[in-house]
């Protein structure tokens, strides 16, 4: 009987290291296929990224160079356009501003005499008219010294008054 059980034992082993096997095969075989498969398409897909990403780099790094170059020289162009704007309305101006400012020195100097002649006139004018008012009212300035004294002092200044007028004035 042990040779038999001996048999079934070894049947058992040998079926199962059949079956171990083919399993071992079929994954080895299933799984390093679905592997390649995986690392092939990794593969794909890594060698497409890096075309398609070196080729936008290429892409962005041109067209970032002429659009510099572009922006540089439009701004270069346009800084040196204003630059000799500025400096061809200097050079325009220079002349007529000292032409402007001896005629604004002119018109200054041109006020200032006819104001000065203004007062001047305006004094001969007043002089004129203030001769005018004590050829008219000028017996009243005989009496402004008497009307300040009079408010001063009334009976004081009547005393002085009649003294004045009966007895004749005081030396």
């Amino acid at each position: 009987m042990g040779d038999f059980f001996q048999t079934i034992i070894n049947n058992i082993t040998n079926v199962y290291n059949t079956v171990v096997n083919y399993v071992t095969n079929v994954y080895n075989t299933y799984v390093t296929s679905v592997t390649n498969v995986f690392r092939t398409v990794w593969e794909y897909v890594t060698n497409v990224y890096e075309t398609v990403n070196n080729y936008i780099t290429r892409v962005y790094e041109t067209v970032n160079h002429y659009v510099s170059n572009t922006y540089n020289t439009v701004v270069n162009n346009i800084t040196q356009v204003i630059g000799s704007t500025i400096e061809d309305i200097e050079n325009w101006w220079q002349p007529k501003a000292a032409s402007l400012n001896a005629w604004m020195e002119g018109v200054i100097a041109d006020f200032d005499t006819w104001k000065d002649n203004l007062w001047v006139d305006i004094g001969i004018w007043w002089q004129t008219e203030l001769g005018k008012l004590n050829e008219t009212f000028g017996w009243i300035l005989l009496f402004r010294d008497s009307i300040t004294d009079f408010f001063g002092d009334p009976l004081e200044w009547l005393r002085i008054r009649f003294t004045d007028w009966f007895l004749g004035p005081e030396e």
